[in-house]
């Protein structure tokens, strides 16, 4: 070619192919400097070929576990929506059974109070007196020295209210 090289960088070598035949070749020598660039860029590309493959390692794990984490949401959303559905299943349950308890005790707490009230005697509430009796000597004495007026108050309920509503 057009290149003109000096003693130093060009060395001529005859090789001998494998047919026998003689070839010249050159062989280049490269300044040290240039060879410490050129061993420096080597080097880099390298260490960033080395940087992408282990960012790549490390990207997929990371991507792993992203996906293991999203599964095991995914899972828990699943269980939970189970859960969810029956807690409020159980919950539908309880009102149901509740309402329909409460429908039960109106109806008997009326009945109870219909059957507990009884006949007006003259317009008046049985056994006003009685009632009236024992209140106050529960507030002025002690529960045992009233048994007198308990016992008075039983009788008034016995004949009035009870007999009463035999007779009905």
């Amino acid at each position: 070619g057009n290149r003109q090289s000096t003693g130093d960088d060009e060395v001529s070598t005859i090789r001998a192919d494998d047919s026998g035949a003689e070839q010249n070749a050159f062989q280049v020598t490269i300044s040290e400097e240039l060879t410490d660039q050129v061993l420096t860029d080597l080097k880099s590309k390298q260490q960033q070929g080395e940087g992408q493959i282990s960012g790549e390692t490390e990207e997929d794990q990371r991507r792993k576990m992203k996906e293991q984490y999203e599964q095991k949401l995914e899972e828990w959303r699943a269980w939970n929506v189970d859960r969810q559905a029956g807690l409020d299943a159980r919950l539908d349950r309880l009102n149901a059974n509740f309402q329909d308890l409460m429908v039960e005790i109106t109806y008997d707490s009326g009945k109870l109070e219909r059957s507990w009230k009884g006949p007006e005697v003259s317009g008046q509430t049985p056994c006003i007196d009685a009632r009236a009796n024992l209140m106050s000597c529960f507030k002025e004495k002690s529960g045992i020295s009233c048994e007198d007026t308990v016992e008075a108050l039983e009788r008034c309920v016995s004949t009035t209210i009870v007999g009463n509503n035999a007779q009905s």
